[in-house]
């Protein structure tokens, strides 16, 4: 149950990603099935995304672990950086966090 969870997740992150053209080959991730109307092709891209991920686990729990440490350390720093190094026209929301923000 959990990875059908991680997989559900994984494939609306990735189809907002692919919507806003924010991923390479956005133009043919985005392509709808005809008879579902939903973008198949993400579906796939975010299953095997994960299958390659799990194969890690052949490797050894360091290697699992090194990955999802750098990349949960990418996904926070990344936007961060952004905000901080250039010039943007971020306007805070109601729920913010003031100087902080």
């Amino acid at each position: 149950m959990y990875a059908v969870a991680g997989l559900f997740n994984g494939f609306q992150h990735a189809f907002a990603f692919v919507r806003d053209s924010a991923l390479p080959l956005s133009s043919i991730l985005y392509c709808t099935n005809n008879f579902t109307a939903t973008p198949i092709n993400t579906l796939w891209f975010v299953a095997l995304m994960a299958a390659l991920q799990g194969l890690l686990a052949f490797v050894g729990t360091v290697a699992t672990n090194a990955i999802d440490t750098m990349s949960i350390t990418a996904a926070y720093a990344i936007p961060t950086f952004a905000q901080l190094a250039f010039n943007n026209d971020f306007k805070p929301g109601a729920f913010n966090f003031g100087f902080f923000n």
